[in-house]
């Protein structure tokens, strides 16, 4: 990242590959918005012009929301969105191995 000073932290998003890792999307004093994540940091292109996923999916949500809902979060918002993400994620992992344990099960007994 540039040497630029973070003035406010905007969002913590978790990792879509692992749930351990976390990001932060930031707004610089340059009014740049950076992400942590590699995919931004390793781009060649000036800061204003890069983007990611977590930029893109946290963008998306604020303008379906209309523009007014685009602000700055607290520390507080910032961490029950986390929670709330980490939650579906873990949700939609368990639903992922229930439904493949129960193919494997389909499978075992169509072979027995």
């Amino acid at each position: 990242m540039a040497n630029t000073s973070i003035i406010h932290v905007l969002a913590v998003v978790p990792s879509t590959s692992d749930p351990a890792k976390r990001y932060e999307i930031r707004r610089g004093h340059d009014n740049n918005v950076y992400c942590t994540c590699p995919a931004w940091k390793f781009q060649h292109a000036p800061a204003g012009q890069r983007t990611c996923k977590h930029l893109k999916s946290f963008f998306a949500s604020q303008l379906a929301n209309g523009p007014e809902a685009v602000r700055m979060l607290t520390k507080s918002e910032s961490g029950s969105l986390l929670a709330k993400s980490v939650k579906k994620q873990r949700v939609a992992s368990e639903r992922g191995a229930a439904a493949r344990a129960a193919k494997k099960a389909a499978r075992l007994a169509v072979v027995s």
